[in-house]
């Protein structure tokens, strides 16, 4: 019989955390182009709103977004094809940076914009995992959030919240990606605080005291 492993703690952004986020990316008054603000947004929006795994967002390609009514196929880890759907606030993001952006030659959707870009398409490439973990944690120090945030505490959000407006685990499996329910059992803190609220609902309410039931 194997021992069991001890559930590891997740660390994982509230929604209130997310939007201080994002507003302090767009109302950031550095000298950050405002295309670049706007993809960081969108980034934000699709990691938070779907699930997607960092490989999965920088993957993304142009074409992936066009004419969709939300619903998105993502390649995933084996070669896996899955389902999930952006949020109406992650496609009205994107649509904003596209307009911005313009037309260019690179297919991926979220590019690194140099100080090259005009005058040398080159540069146009795929932002890297580094880039985006800088940024996150930029925009999470100024704001006081100190946990440990790494692209993939989106992902862990992400399905934090869907388990707190109600879904269950193999929903969020689904969502995520997940060969194994086993993985997705990482977020059983969040359906025991469920099933504390269920029986507080149930057997809190007051009642007759003990002595006049017996």
């Amino acid at each position: 019989e194997l021992p069991k492993t001890r559930m590891r703690r997740i660390e994982y952004l509230t929604e209130a955390e997310v939007t201080k986020l994002i507003r302090s990316i767009v109302n950031d008054t550095s000298k950050i182009p405002e295309v670049t603000k706007r993809r960081n947004q969108a980034l934000i929006l699709c990691m938070f709103g779907s699930g997607l795994r960092l490989s999965e967002v920088l993957g993304l390609k142009i074409s992936d977004v066009q004419d969709i009514d939300g619903q998105l196929m993502i390649t995933g880890k084996g070669g896996k094809i899955r389902t999930t759907y952006l949020a109406p606030a992650a496609m009205e993001s994107i649509k904003q940076y596209m307009e911005l952006r313009g037309q260019d030659n690179c297919p991926y959707l979220f590019i690194s914009f140099s100080k090259n870009r005009n005058s040398n398409p080159a540069k146009w490439t795929p932002l890297t995992p580094r880039m985006v973990q800088m940024m996150l944690q930029k925009y999470a120090n100024a704001l006081g959030i100190y946990k440990h945030i790494t692209p993939h505490t989106l992902r862990h959000s992400f399905a934090t919240k869907v388990l707190f407006e109600g879904g269950d685990l193999r929903s969020v499996q689904t969502l995520l990606g997940h060969a194994s329910i086993s993985t997705t059992q990482i977020y059983t803190h969040i359906t025991d605080w469920q099933i504390k609220e269920l029986h507080r609902k149930v057997f809190g309410k007051k009642t007759k005291p003990l002595s006049e039931i017996l």
